[in-house]
C-alpha cells in the first residue's frame, strides 16, 4: 500500500509539472496588470526598476531584474516574460512535497498536492507576469530552511546563510516578511528556552540586517503605494474589518472562506472537508511540535492583523504565498484523520477527499487552451481588414490601452501590428462615445476594441453608437471588437 500511495504521489506531481507546461506552452495573451508590468521593464533599465513602478503596478526588485534579463535574452514574448513564475511554479512542485516528507511523511502530501497540482488560480499564477508564483516559492524555500537548519545557531556559516536567505526573500518577494516573521519569533523563542544566549545573539544581528533592508525598502519603494488612494480602494473589500457587527462578520467569513475556497474548492462539502482538516491539523501541529507550530502560526496571525490595520490586502494572488502553510495544515489533519483505526471511516474520508480534488481539478487545460483577455483575435482582424484597403480609426477604450500600446509598439508582434498603431485613438475611462459619433463624417467607419471591461461598458457604447449601422463584430474571452459606419 505504501507504494502505491507513493507512485499515486508522483503522478500527481507529473500531472502538476505537464499541465503547468501546457499552459506555459499556450502563450495567451498578457492581461491588464501583467501588460503594465512588462510596460514597466521595456521602458526603464534595471536602476530605474529600484523605483516604484508606473501604471498602477507594484513587483519587488530581484523579480523585475530576473523577468527583464529574461526578457533581454529571449524577448519580450508571453513566454520570456513568464519563464520565471512558471519555474518557481515547478520548484514548488518539489518543494511542497519535500517541507510535508520532513514534517510527517510524503504519503500525506498527496492531498495537498493533488489541490495544488489542478487547482485554478495556483495554475494561473504559475504561468502569469507577476510575482505571485514566486511568493508562492519563497514561502516553501525559507520553511524548508528553516526546519533544516534548526540546530546550527552558533555556526557563522548560519549568520551568514541567513542574513542572504533573508535578503534574497525580501528583495525577491514582499510578503517573505511574514514568513521571516515566523521563523525570527521561533529562534527566538526555541533559543530563550534554551538558555542560549550566544545562539540569540547572532539571531539578534540576522533579524537586525532584515529589519533595516525592510526599512529601505519600505521607505523607498511601498511607503506609497501601501496609501495610495487607489490601491486602498481598489482592495477594500479584500480588508477584515473585525467588528462586531453583523455585516462586518459576514464580511470577513465571506474573505475567509474565499482562502479557504482557492485552497480546496468553493463547494459545501469541500469547504466543511478543508474546514475540519485545518482545524484538527492546527491542533495536532501544536501538540506535536509548540515551539515549530509558530512557524506556521505567526504568519498566519501577522497577515491577519496586517489586513485588520488595512495594510495588506487578503484578495486571493495577494495571499498565494500563505498557501504552503494552509497545505501543510492539511497534510496534518489529513495525518489525523487516517490515525481513526476504522477501514469505512477511512474509505468515506478517501472518497470525500477524492470529490474535493475532483471538484477542484483542471486539469482539462492540458488540451484547452486558458483564456483571459486575448486581444489578439481582434488585432488580427484589423490587420485582415487593413489588408483590404479599409484603412478605419480604432477608438481604443481605456482599458485595452496598455494591452493596445504593448502588443503595438513592444512586443516581438509589433512587426505584425504596429501599423494600426497610427490609426488608434486612446479613449479616457469617462469618454462619452455619443459625442465621437456625432463628430464622424457620413459613410466613415470606425472600430472600437475593448478589453478589461464591464458588461455596462459594452451597452453603454451600444445605446451611443444605434444609429450606426453595425457591420462587423467579434467577441472573445475579454475582449470585445465592434466595426460602425454612419449612415
Amino acid at each position: 500500500m505504501k507504494k502505491v500511495l507513493q507512485y499515486l504521489l508522483y503522478v500527481l506531481m507529473a500531472l502538476a509539472a505537464i499541465v503547468r507546461f501546457a499552459i506555459f506552452l499556450q502563450s495567451r495573451d498578457l492581461f491588464l496588470d501583467e501588460v503594465n508590468v512588462a510596460r514597466n521593464l521595456y521602458e526603464r533599465d534595471f536602476v530605474a526598476l529600484l523605483q516604484p513602478l508606473a501604471y498602477e503596478q507594484f513587483a519587488p526588485p530581484l523579480f523585475l531584474w530576473i523577468t527583464k534579463a529574461s526578457a533581454l535574452l529571449f524577448g519580450f514574448s508571453e513566454m520570456a516574460l513568464r519563464l520565471f513564475p512558471y519555474l518557481s511554479g515547478i520548484v514548488s512542485i518539489l518543494l511542497l512535497v519535500y517541507l510535508i516528507d520532513i514534517l510527517l511523511e510524503k504519503k500525506y502530501a498527496i492531498y495537498p498536492m493533488a489541490l495544488f497540482a489542478g487547482g485554478y488560480l495556483f495554475l494561473h499564477y504559475n504561468t502569469e507576469l507577476k510575482q505571485y508564483s514566486s511568493d508562492f516559492m519563497m514561502t516553501l524555500l525559507l520553511l524548508v530552511a528553516a526546519i533544516k537548519s534548526d540546530s546550527h545557531y552558533r555556526d557563522k556559516k548560519f549568520l551568514l546563510i541567513w542574513i542572504l536567505l533573508g535578503s534574497l526573500g525580501l528583495w525577491l518577494s514582499m510578503p517573505s516578511v511574514f514568513i521571516l516573521f515566523g521563523i525570527g519569533l521561533y529562534w527566538v523563542a526555541k533559543l530563550i528556552k534554551a538558555k542560549d544566549y550566544k545562539a540569540l545573539s547572532y539571531i539578534i544581528v540576522i533579524g537586525g540586517v532584515w529589519f533595516l533592508q525592510f526599512g529601505l525598502y519600505f521607505l523607498f519603494i511601498l511607503k506609497d503605494q501601501i496609501s495610495s488612494a487607489y490601491l486602498q480602494n481598489y482592495h477594500d473589500s479584500s480588508f477584515l474589518y473585525f467588528s462586531y457587527k453583523i455585516p462586518a462578520v459576514v464580511h470577513d467569513l465571506k474573505v475567509l472562506s474565499g482562502m479557504l475556497g482557492h485552497t480546496g474548492g468553493f463547494t459545501t462539502l469541500a469547504l466543511i472537508t478543508n474546514s475540519l482538516l485545518l482545524l484538527v491539523g492546527s491542533i495536532a501541529l501544536y501538540r506535536k511540535e509548540k515551539l515549530r507550530s509558530l512557524l506556521f502560526f505567526a504568519p498566519l496571525a501577522a497577515l491577519m492583523l496586517a489586513s485588520i490595520l488595512h495594510k495588506y490586502a487578503l484578495a486571493d494572488r495577494l495571499v498565494l504565498f500563505i498557501f504552503p502553510i494552509l497545505f501543510v495544515l492539511l497534510a496534518y489533519g489529513v495525518y489525523i484523520l487516517f490515525q481513526v483505526q476504522n477501514k469505512f471511516f477511512q474509505a468515506a474520508m478517501a472518497i470525500i477527499l477524492s470529490l474535493n480534488v475532483f471538484n477542484h481539478q483542471n486539469f482539462k487545460f492540458i488540451f484547452k487552451k486558458l483564456e483571459i483577455q486575448e486581444i489578439h483575435y481582434a488585432l488580427d482582424e484589423i490587420e485582415n481588414r487593413q489588408a483590404l484597403k479599409e484603412y478605419d480609426p480604432i477608438w481604443v477604450h481605456n482599458g485595452a490601452v496598455p494591452a493596445f500600446i504593448f502588443y503595438t509598439k513592444m512586443s516581438p508582434k509589433k512587426r505584425k501590428y504596429e501599423v494600426l498603431f497610427n490609426q488608434n485613438v486612446l479613449l479616457a475611462w469617462d469618454v462619452d462615445y455619443a459625442i465621437l459619433y456625432n463628430e464622424l463624417a457620413t459613410g466613415e467607419g470606425v472600430w472600437i476594441l475593448l478589453t478589461n471591461y464591464f458588461p455596462y461598458e459594452k451597452e453603454k457604447i451600444l445605446a451611443a453608437m444605434k444609429e450606426a449601422n453595425l457591420t462587423n463584430s467579434l467577441e472573445k474571452p475579454g475582449c470585445l471588437l465592434l466595426h460602425y459606419e454612419k449612415p
